[in-house]
């Protein structure tokens, strides 16, 4: 199993996700704002069946889905330095539902999720702020 984590994490967290599995410590100093230049989710959405990486993502990133043979689509749109362009790919998709701010969405990731049900939210960065559990989702988002 790869386990794709924030380079920064710290080391006793980082050592522990190492015993689950292959661990990719995760950086993109230089392309988005510090804060969350350590979200592999700014740079790929995973789907049911594949993930779609950005095309600007970095390339040992896109090494390590090689090697793991984790099947990728490249995205339409570079992921950019800034809001609304840095949350592209930060959508939450499950088996046939894309949850994400839908006028922000990459186009690849649209066609891929084209017969899910869409579920338009007004936070983009909808990935760093929901987890379903069983049919329930938690967010930190307020709106």
């Amino acid at each position: 199993m790869l386990i794709i984590a924030d380079a920064r994490l710290p080391l006793e967290a980082l050592q522990k996700l190492r015993n689950l599995g292959n661990l990719f410590g995760f950086s993109s100093k230089g392309i988005v704002y510090d804060s969350i230049s350590g979200h592999p989710d700014v740079f790929l959405c995973q789907t049911p069946d594949a993930v779609v990486v950005a095309p600007n993502a970095p390339d040992a990133l896109k090494a390590a889905l090689h090697l793991n043979r984790i099947p990728a689509h490249e995205g339409s749109f570079a992921v950019g330095s800034r809001y609304p362009h840095s949350a592209r790919y930060n959508a939450w998709v499950g088996e046939n539902l894309l949850v994400h701010m839908l006028t922000n969405t990459d186009s690849a990731i649209m066609e891929i999720c084209k017969d899910f049900d869409h579920l338009n939210v007004a936070q983009a960065y909808t990935r760093c702020n929901l987890v379903e559990a069983k049919g329930l989702f938690i967010t930190s988002d307020k709106g």
